[in-house]
């Protein structure tokens, strides 16, 4: 037998990945019940849910709170890590608690990091002590940059922990005009939007769309994120996250 190279085991952690995150997620899924429901079921193949955000945006808010009211949710998950204080997603959580013993209501934290500490450090350290070390299930809500897998903070620290038992979440949705840095940026969203419906069954949003193997994750992420990520053309919508949230064209 040859010697196993160590490109010859990457490739190996890369496909036990892929068909790890195909297995999770076979089959793109429609609407918030549908979407909210297999996020959840997920949850039987990882720990840990990171759910990116762009901040302040309504869909990612909406998503976030049908996803707690979810019947299974508090069922699954214990521990609830945000990047900011997000008041309709802490009240959502507050009514469900209310119907909880205090063994089983959700917690949630919110990063807390001082001006000159590490945020992804810190997001790190509250999923381990209050959900990994308790051999629990936690939902982490971060800008996307810090959850993308390869590139973000939270994500890389989580994996080191559990390793294959963090799942990569992208929210895509609609934006404001005056959200876009670069003069084509606008031109090059909707383009991709286009592109990326164009691989879709479904128009009821939010779509739930699996990116491993899919035609979907083949798709340049830059476009997605207004000009501003600067990832290059060889980084793709499947290199970041394991699936997407979408909720439309502009």
């Amino acid at each position: 037998m040859g010697r196993f190279t160590g490109g010859a085991i990457g490739l190996v952690f890369l496909l036990s990945s892929l068909s790890h995150a195909q297995s999770l997620f076979p089959a793109e899924v429609s609407g918030f019940a549908a979407a909210t429901s297999a996020l959840i079921a997920a949850y039987n193949g990882v720990d840990v849910i990171a759910l990116g955000e762009g901040h302040g945006r309504k869909p990612d808010s909406d998503f976030r709170v049908a996803l707690v009211r979810n019947a299974k949710f508090a069922e699954t998950v214990r521990t609830i890590v945000l990047e900011m204080p997000q008041p309709e997603l802490t009240a959502a959580v507050d009514q469900i608690n209310l119907a909880l013993p205090p063994e089983r209501r959700v917690r949630v934290f919110v990063n807390a990091t001082p001006a000159d500490g590490d945020r992804n450090a810190t997001a790190a350290a509250l999923v381990r002590e209050h959900a990994l070390d308790k051999r629990q299930k936690a939902l982490v809500v971060f800008g996307s940059g810090h959850v993308w897998r390869r590139f973000g903070g939270v994500t890389t620290l989580l994996e080191r922990q559990s390793p294959g038992r963090v799942l990569v979440i992208e929210t895509i949705a609609p934006v404001s005009a005056s959200a876009f840095d670069a003069p084509d940026a606008a031109a090059q969203f909707a383009a991709s939007t286009r592109a990326l419906e164009g691989t879709l069954r479904s128009r009821q949003w939010p779509a739930l769309i699996p990116l491993a193997g899919s035609k979907a994750g083949t798709l340049t992420a830059d476009p997605f994120y207004l000009g501003q990520a600067m990832l290059g053309p060889q980084i793709t919508l499947g290199d970041l996250a394991d699936a997407v949230a979408y909720f439309g064209a502009p």
